[in-house]
């Protein structure tokens, strides 16, 4: 029986060791911190406010613990319990790290003073935010409130109001008194009475509200902020991917989806199990001094145990058997990526013009038409089909100096995706300057000898000539075509290639060496850095290569205005890394500045 125990007593030692009083001091402050500070944050805000949480902490004299709370201990594990985390999954909501940051911020403010207001631009958190709420949630759209509000007070039933116009609710008598009062509803016990816009409502203690938005956080007016903690909601790329590939499974693959549902209901009950009899075990052992004295107690804790190692042997065997099906469940991955760079690209287009905003229902509706009329037995034919299907919609409702932009921004994410884009590259595209300012920022070993060289050429401008030098400097694919056509210098290839009327058509002229065999991008880089001029056809060329001709044609379809598109091809890039915090990065503790604008 002592021997049973070792296990369960190693684990215990393990949780005694990370229960640490100075440990847990530091780690409870970083939680409450970041439960008040950040739910309105972006991604990388949050990132920015934790670190200067963990400063703030080292400052007052809290040093930061080996296990750190938000930086290799994440924020779910300190205040939820394996069970509630696996219920989350049983339900079928995210679990990734962001999507779980965003389950404990609603979960404690549910239980706050103030009520939950979501922001949700993209219209996809309502079946998230019914996942964390009890089954008997009434829900209904602001617009057509009628008397659900009335009767959810009454009878002590959560409210989801979804949809909220803020500046409606600000000045909605219905709620100017509830949104008031949230605290009155853990104060008392008995039902209450409160005025509800002119008549009074009798009020359950147990009734709880929650506001879904489609406004940004900076939208909400202080008259409904004041009450509320706005949380902003939002999928990462990560949380997308997994999100597509569950529909496409439960819509292709059936069979694979109960089976997996199946599995994750058995995983919870067997963790149930093993944690209600490892809690007897702890009771037992507790509740008497000497065991060698009492055969029944020795009996019942070995039992106790034998029962433990059996429901720990059943859920060893439902995690393999869970594992084995997400394997197969992740060969279809590719087309959940690709959708959800179709989705992440198609929001990046709002910081263009604000009228562009594709909400995830479409994507979804898009997501499964593709899928539906696309060559199921190919995973290639079906990513291809879901590319251009929502490029297409897209695309055609957009400006039309804004096509070509769009285009060349859904390549580089695609490319991205796929590994083939190196730190440094798109923002070369942008700016050459950009290019090197991120590199520092990142520590990159660069070439030391080459930025000092002089422009040999007469025929070659100093900005050209300054270019191809960044390119050598940064990366090592051009060093050598750099220093061979440097030290050449009566080799006229170059100088035939730079001053061609189309550079980027290797029919037309004459690569230098070295050239051909380089990848799209890079290809297209060199052309940024002689022919700037040339820049929109070198686009087409690289779009082409990265999403295919169809997207080409589809363009083509279209008359394109090059000025216009010429002028706010660098504005839209920079946005662009901008929103997604790519080069957000830090040079001497402050934000890089952008170089180019």
């Amino acid at each position: 029986m002592l021997n049973r125990l070792k296990t369960q007593e190693q684990g215990w030692k393990e949780k005694l060791n990370r229960s640490n009083v100075g440990d847990l001091l530091t780690n409870c402050i970083l939680a409450a911190a970041f439960i008040t500070y950040c739910p309105a944050l972006s991604m990388d805000r949050r990132s920015k406010v934790t670190n200067l949480l963990f400063k703030v902490c080292e400052s007052c004299g809290l040093p930061l613990p080996h296990t750190t709370l938000l930086r290799n201990l994440p924020l779910i594990q300190l205040m939820q319990t394996p069970i509630e985390i696996k219920t989350l999954e049983e339900r079928g909501l995210s679990t990734n790290p962001l999507a779980l940051n965003n389950s404990c911020i609603f979960s404690s403010t549910m239980g706050s003073n103030s009520w939950v207001l979501v922001c949700d631009p993209t219209g996809q958190a309502i079946d998230w935010i019914k996942g964390h709420l009890p089954e008997d949630t009434v829900e209904v759209m602001y617009n057509a409130l009628l008397s659900e509000m009335d009767t959810c007070l009454t009878v002590g039933h959560s409210l989801l109001l979804t949809y909220c116009e803020m500046q409606d609710l600000s000045c909605d008598v219905r709620f100017k008194q509830i949104l008031r009062s949230k605290r009155e509803f853990f104060q008392h016990h008995v039902p209450f009475k409160m005025m509800v816009g002119v008549h009074e409502v009798e009020c359950h203690p147990s009734f709880r509200m929650c506001l879904h938005t489609t406004k940004m956080p900076e939208e909400v007016p202080p008259e409904v902020a004041s009450f509320c903690t706005t949380l902003y909601f939002y999928q990462d790329r990560e949380g997308l991917v997994e999100q597509l590939l569950d529909r496409f499974v439960s819509l292709e693959k059936p069979r694979l989806k109960e089976e997996h549902v199946q599995l994750k209901q058995e995983g919870l009950t067997n963790m149930i199990i093993r944690s209600a009899l490892e809690e007897k075990v702890i009771v037992t052992l507790q509740s008497h001094e000497s065991l060698l004295h009492s055969l029944s107690v020795t009996k019942k804790l070995g039992d106790l145990t034998l029962q433990h190692e059996e429901a720990s042997e059943m859920y060893m065997k439902t995690v393999a058997a869970e594992d084995s099906m997400l394997l197969a469940r992740g060969v279809f991955r590719e087309i959940a990526v690709r959708g959800a760079v179709m989705f992440d690209t198609s929001r990046m287009l709002q910081q263009l013009n604000r009228m562009y905003n594709t909400s995830y229902k479409q994507l979804l509706q898009l997501f499964d038409a593709s899928v539906a009329h696309s060559e199921r037995y190919s995973l290639k034919g079906i990513v291809a089909c879901v590319t251009s299907n929502i490029f297409s919609y897209i695309s055609r409702s957009l400006l039309d100096k804004d096509r070509l932009v769009y285009a060349l921004l859904l390549a580089f994410e695609v490319q991205d995706s796929l590994g083939r884009i190196s730190p440094g590259e798109r923002e070369f595209i942008i700016s050459p300057v950009l290019c090197v300012t991120v590199l520092h920022g990142r520590n990159s070993k660069m070439s030391e000898s080459r930025p000092q060289d002089k422009n040999p050429f007469d025929w070659m401008s100093e900005e050209q000539f300054k270019n191809v030098q960044v390119l050598a400097t940064c990366f090592d694919w051009f060093g050598d075509l750099f220093d061979r056509m440097y030290k050449d210098v009566k080799d006229l290839t170059w100088k035939t290639f730079c001053e061609s009327e189309q550079p980027e058509n290797p029919s037309k002229v004459k690569w230098p060496e070295g050239i051909e065999a380089l990848s799209p991008l890079q290809k297209f880089m060199i052309l940024r850095a002689v022919r700037q001029d040339r820049i929109l056809p070198s686009a087409s060329n690289y779009i082409s290569a990265a999403l295919g001709k169809t997207v080409i044609v589809l363009l083509q379809s279209e008359p394109l205005a090059k000025s216009e598109v010429q002028s706010t091809l660098e504005e839209v890039f920079i946005q662009e890394i901008s929103v997604l915090g790519r080069i957000h990065v830090s040079f001497n503790g402050n934000q890089l500045p952008c170089p180019c604008s």
